[in-house]
């Protein structure tokens, strides 16, 4: 509890340097955003390369401009992203490997993190009890890469770049956000923009389900991932139901759960 009561002191300083931009407008726009590639992927038109360097370049001057907009906006852009990141890749037509919508958001949301700190806002890395454990796991997994150099010193490095680069970036993902989300209001904002995402895909699902007649993978194209997918995410909205039964607002909650019920 120790290192959750020293966040906590300091949500009056983050709250301060997160205006003027309104999360309420950013949640509106998230939403619209995962509408917009649940249209692209049932209709199976690929983003045109005018549109996404258009959003390249307006991204760029919102990046830019971050001192004055709330920083978490691209955290909860890269989270509405990622579950239609393997259907839209949005790669800029390959001008350059390795360089696509999801690095590019990864990029900034590190760099903000990393720009962002200073006494006010705490230390780069908070002090909670998972930190020692992932280093040590992250060890074991470089001495398990080595282990494979009887295959060869070409297998070793695709192994070290491409595996081992993959199967970091959740790691990273977990420090990224434990790291920036200490505000009570964008913990709050991560997970309506997780429950809006998740309505969309299950509402994909259902909607691919009427043509379909033997498999429906929805914002995967893979049926595992897609069941996965829900498995992990529709009991979201299911605790906000549970912990708000006496308020009839959070009946409407049992409305997505049920779309991913089904899906």
């Amino acid at each position: 509890n120790a290192p959750f009561s020293k966040r906590a002191t300091m949500t009056t300083s983050v709250s301060q340097t997160s205006a003027p931009f309104s999360s309420k407008r950013a949640l509106i726009f998230m939403g619209f955003f995962s509408l917009a590639c649940a249209y692209l992927i049932l209709k199976d038109n690929p983003p045109p390369k005018f549109l996404l360097l258009c959003g390249m370049f307006l991204g760029g001057i919102l990046f830019f401009l971050s001192g004055l907009c709330r920083r978490e906006t691209f955290m909860y852009l890269l989270v509405a992203y990622i579950p239609f990141s393997d259907q839209i890749r949005g790669g800029f037509g390959g001008l350059v490997p390795g360089f696509n919508l999801t690095n590019l958001l990864l990029g900034i949301n590190a760099i903000l993190w990393l720009r962002g700190r200073d006494k006010s806002s705490g230390p780069l890395l908070s002090p909670t009890p998972l930190n020692r454990l992932i280093f040590i796991f992250v060890l074991i997994g470089i001495f398990s890469i080595f282990r494979g150099v009887g295959y060869g010193f070409d297998y070793l490095s695709e192994a070290s770049v491409q595996y081992y680069r993959k199967w970091l970036v959740p790691l990273f993902l977990y420090f990224m956000f434990v790291n920036v989300m200490r505000d009570k209001e964008m913990i709050k904002n991560v997970a309506i923009v997780i429950m809006m995402v998740t309505t969309v895909v299950a509402l994909m699902a259902v909607y691919e389900y009427m043509d379909a007649e033997d498999r429906v993978g929805g914002a995967f194209d893979q049926p595992n991932f897609l069941a996965a997918f829900f498995n992990y995410y529709m009991f979201l909205p299911v605790g906000f139901f549970l912990l708000h039964m006496k308020e009839k607002k959070y009946w409407s909650l049992l409305v997505p759960f049920l779309l991913c019920f089904r899906g």
